[in-house]
């Protein structure tokens, strides 16, 4: 009779088994900037970052054991560089990418073309958009990125983080004048923000005023005709590697106060250009600068 009740327990177990391995576990379903839908089984455990500012947020979050692929330009943290590079955020090398087998492919509205994103579709693996246009969106992503990825508690507490940084800066320099700045990001042709960017922003929340008008154009290139009227207080440049020291194309300019009074400064493009984790460091730096704080920023970072 023991024998018949265990024999009859197996056979309703391999039942349950069976079915529940017919049971099709709903897929968790996410929105991206693009309105598409990503839809997944379970946490991705194999990630390819196309965008190094989520590559930062990744690592941020713990997740660096599942980052499988990266660009040429995903190089913080240092733990980064040691990942296998399927080429530039813009052109990747899609064999490479496929070789890489991800779950998920995190790829940046404003780098990604659409004949990009078909062909990373074309490949049978999931691709989630991200537009950080502005410090809003930028922290949404870090908490998008962590939902997507299952760990959505830390994606929280990471975009807390800047927000607690913003707010703790604008409140050091409220009541204080704001000097009118201008952020050149490329020197040749002279490349600006304006308002409507990261940078632009940045500037805001660091206690300045943006002399770049709204625009269609976020980033307008300005000549001399432009830049002589602006006359702004403080000149801001973002070094590239490669390319001419802006501060060498201005210092002729003695027309303008910035360069008379010797108001320009430079700032790690990393620290306001990419929508990750260490744009507090852009932001007390820029709010160091134009107030005379003393916010603590590490001078080197790998």
């Amino acid at each position: 009779m023991t024998r018949r009740k265990s024999a009859i327990k197996s056979f309703f177990l391999a039942l349950l088994l069976l079915w529940l391995s017919c049971v099709q576990i709903p897929a968790a379903q996410w929105s991206d900037a693009l309105g598409r839908t990503v839809s997944l089984q379970e946490a991705p455990q194999r990630i390819v970052s196309l965008v190094p500012a989520v590559t930062e947020i990744l690592f941020a979050l713990g997740l660096g054991d599942r980052v499988v692929g990266v660009t040429d330009f995903c190089t913080y943290p240092p733990e980064a560089r040691q990942k296998p590079s399927v080429g530039g955020y813009a052109d990747p090398s899609l064999e490479a990418v496929a070789t890489r087998s991800p779950d998920l492919v995190f790829l940046a509205a404003d780098m990604g073309s659409p004949a990009l994103l078909s062909r990373l579709e074309q490949l049978g693996v999931q691709v989630y958009v991200l537009d950080p246009r502005g410090l809003e969106e930028a922290i949404a992503g870090m908490r998008a990125v962590g939902a997507v990825c299952g760990v959505a508690e830390a994606g929280e507490r990471l975009a807390k983080e800047l927000e607690d940084e913003i707010a703790h800066v604008e409140k050091a320099v409220a009541g204080r004048p704001r000097p009118r700045v201008l952020f050149a990001v490329m020197p040749q042709p002279l490349t600006v923000a304006g308002p409507d960017t990261l940078v632009g922003d940045l500037l805001v929340a660091a206690g300045a005023r943006n002399v770049v008008p709204p625009g269609a154009n976020r980033y307008p290139t300005w000549g001399i005709e432009s830049l002589l009227p602006a006359d702004p207080d403080f000149i801001v440049l973002s070094p590239h590697t490669g390319l001419p020291d802006p501060e060498n194309m201005l210092s002729d300019w003695l027309e303008l106060t910035a360069v008379r009074e010797g108001r320009i400064i430079s700032v790690d493009p990393d620290w306001v250009h990419r929508p990750g984790p260490r744009l507090k460091l852009g932001l007390r730096a820029l709010a160091n600068a134009f107030h005379g704080l003393d916010l603590p920023v590490p001078e080197n970072q790998p």
